[in-house]
């Protein structure tokens, strides 16, 4: 089996010929090149063998390494196709902060200091507001890098809000772990049966050993992560009177404590939705209608 012809074979034909015309723009010539012509032998239906490939691309003299330095190169090109194709399509928070903090190093490095700052304050508020601690940690090592500049915040403040985030960055890595350990222990428990353990006591114990009780009451993005894997247990089951009030519980210590900022509003939103899900199939109509109608004016609420 070809791996790279394999991994081509997945594109569907738009990307395919995007992919192409991004190999002609890269080389800068339409016709002639080896790299678009072994594309194309790697797009047929037929699978050729190695043999048979660098039979066809040379064929007055066979030149297997020319022939492995070309699929090298045409990987490269796959890959740099598909990350400028993510990032065309990819409108997250991550990606905005991701360029924002490209524009504020050539800014830097183009001596126009006061224009990165103000860009690594835009990213550094971004990535706080969606909880986006990788790129956040990125932003706050080009602060720290450039923190002799005039327009830089105190340096001391720097490390405290990177110390902060570096604690929320474990926390989610530890949460990732969590959910992995939740997704197994739930698949087991319902291989079991109903009469094993409840679904409460396996996350409980599940936050405990990672240290995650106050981290998921505080985090929308953790909170319904989990809330759906214990979901799809409960639907699987049926257990819709246990997940219920579990849910229920969760989502009014959150809403109680921490709140739910504008831009946790699509958290928010599963949240409820699954709630008022979970209440209609335990019977509970109306208490299932007033979180709908809370749903409702979140979405009223929010601007555009």
């Amino acid at each position: 089996m070809d791996d790279l012809r394999l991994t081509l074979q997945t594109l569907p034909p738009d990307d395919r010929r995007d992919l192409g015309q991004f190999i002609q723009w890269q080389r800068r010539k339409a016709t002639g090149r080896q790299d678009l012509r072994l594309l194309e032998l790697l797009l047929s239906p037929k699978e050729y063998r190695s043999e048979e490939l660098i039979q066809k691309l040379y064929p007055d003299e066979p030149n297997p390494v020319a022939y492995y330095a070309l699929r090298k190169r045409l990987l490269r090109y796959l890959t740099d196709f598909l990350l400028l194709r993510q990032r065309q399509h990819d409108a997250t928070a991550a990606t905005s902060v991701r360029g924002q903090l490209t524009l504020a190093q050539y800014l830097f490095g183009a001596g126009v200091p006061r224009l990165a700052w103000n860009l690594l304050r835009k990213a550094e508020k971004l990535a706080q507001d969606n909880e986006q601690y990788e790129p956040l940690n990125a932003v706050y090592n080009l602060q720290i890098q450039y923190a002799n500049s005039p327009y830089a915040d105190p340096l001391d403040d720097i490390i405290e809000r990177h110390r902060r985030n570096k604690k929320a960055a474990d926390e989610e890595e530890r949460a990732a772990i969590a959910d992995s350990l939740l997704r197994q222990r739930l698949r087991q428990a319902r291989l079991r049966g109903r009469g094993a353990v409840p679904v409460d006591e396996i996350l409980r114990s599940i936050l405990t050993e990672y240290d995650l009780q106050e981290a998921f009451a505080r985090s929308p993005s953790l909170l319904c992560r989990l809330m759906s894997i214990t979901r799809h247990a409960m639907l699987v089951r049926g257990d819709f009177p246990t997940f219920a009030p579990f849910i229920e519980r969760c989502y009014k210590l959150m809403e109680r404590r921490h709140r739910f900022a504008p831009a946790h509003r699509g958290y928010q939103l599963r949240l409820l939705y699954m709630l008022a899900h979970a209440l209609y199939r335990s019977r509970r109509f109306q208490e299932s209608v007033a979180y709908l109608e809370q749903g409702l004016a979140v979405l009223a609420a929010a601007p555009g």
